[in-house]
Formats: structure tokens, sequence, C-alpha cells
């Protein structure tokens, strides 16, 4: 079964998928040969998250289980990864760490 939804009008949202509370709850899960999620946004981003944990959550968590990279960015005119942290943030607004005994950070 394929779901193929179209909806217009500001704000509007094709499909839904609420999971309660426990561990490990999923609200839609996507698995495919390829991709497994893809979003394109014709005016403004192809994939947003938003985490409203207290506990540690990520907005966007990319793992990869077989050695490969975890979150790639790609840009042909502007900035592939960027980050920003809020003036009151105590994190980084780019973090990196390695746990063997290369860089934790690349750059030029």
């Amino acid at each position: 079964m394929a779901i193929n939804e179209t909806v217009t009008g500001n704000d509007s949202v094709a499909i839904i998928g609420t999971a309660s509370k426990g561990e490990q709850t999923v609200g839609i899960k996507a698995i495919g040969d390829s991709v497994g999620v893809r979003g394109e946004g014709k005016e403004w981003h192809g994939v947003e998250g938003i985490s409203d944990s207290t506990i540690g959550g990520f907005g966007v968590f990319g793992a990869h289980t077989a050695g490969g990279t975890g979150v790639v960015g790609e840009s042909a005119g502007w900035i592939a990864v960027g980050g920003f942290a809020g003036s009151e943030s105590k994190g980084a607004a780019v973090y990196g760490e390695h746990k063997g005994n290369q860089a934790g950070c690349l750059g030029p």
C-alpha cells in the first residue's frame, strides 16, 4: 500500500504520525533499499528536525552502523554544514569528537 497525500495552504501537513510515550516509540518509520526518508523543500528546509527534549535529545541525529559517515552536508553555493548556538546556550555551535586518535574536527 502506498500513501500519496496532497494538501495546500499555510501550515498544511499531509501525513502525521504520533507515538505515545514509551521507550523507543517512533511516529513514522521509513525503510528503503536506497533512501529511507527524503525531504525536498521548494522554498525552505528539505528536512527539519525539532526536539523538545530536556534530557539531551537532538533535533536531527544521524548514525551509520556499518562504519560510514553519520551525517553529511553538501552545498552548491553556501554552507554545507552550519551550526548556530543561541546566546543563552552553554553548548558549542559545531562540535566534533573522535574516540580514536584522529582529529575531532577537520577544516582547511
